[in-house]
């Protein structure tokens, strides 16, 4: 969950640098508080992007920010998944082919839905995650926050935006 937290703040900092207004600690807070879940925290980052591109005509910048906020919208159904899933235990049997070797059983645990509300969830019928997966999905966390960090560092680069302090100075 935190490095999905990481991709959140990234487009936080990205909507404050999209109104004129880098780092004005206000302009992030307000965007939370004003947008509770996910769907309208990016519709108001892409609005702010939206006009900021109309000043800073930029098709390249407007279409990799575009990519980037499609790639958290795709990810934001997977950090659903991993805040309200429900660690399980799954109970394997393993047949050996060997007459020498018994059958035995491993208890694994794993990511899953749970059953009220498995409809919701965008979780294939019957599929859990394991470690692994989960590590390679917050991983796709990671890299897309690098990614969105990378490119507010080139926005600010290119139209010498200026960081405010914590007081929008």
């Amino acid at each position: 969950m935190s490095r999905w937290e990481r991709i959140e703040t990234g487009l936080a900092s990205l909507h404050s640098i999209f109104l004129g207004r880098m780092g004005d600690i206000e302009v992030i807070r307000r965007l939370g508080q004003d947008n509770r879940i996910f769907a309208m925290r990016i519709k108001a980052v892409r609005a702010s992007a939206q006009a900021y591109f109309i000043r800073y005509c930029s098709q390249d910048s407007e279409g990799r920010f575009d990519q980037l906020a499609r790639q958290a919208e795709t990810l934001s159904d997977i950090r659903n998944n991993f805040a309200h899933g429900i660690v399980e235990q799954i109970l394997y049997r393993l047949e050996l082919t060997t007459a020498r070797a018994p059958a035995h059983s491993v208890t694994l645990h794993a990511l899953g839905a749970p059953w009220y509300t498995s409809g919701r969830l965008q979780m294939i019928e019957g599929f859990k995650m394991g470690s692994y997966e989960i590590d390679l999905q917050s991983m796709r966390f990671e890299v897309l926050a690098h990614e969105i960090h990378q490119f507010s560092a080139k926005l600010v680069g290119t139209n010498g935006c200026r960081r405010r302090d914590h007081y929008g100075r």
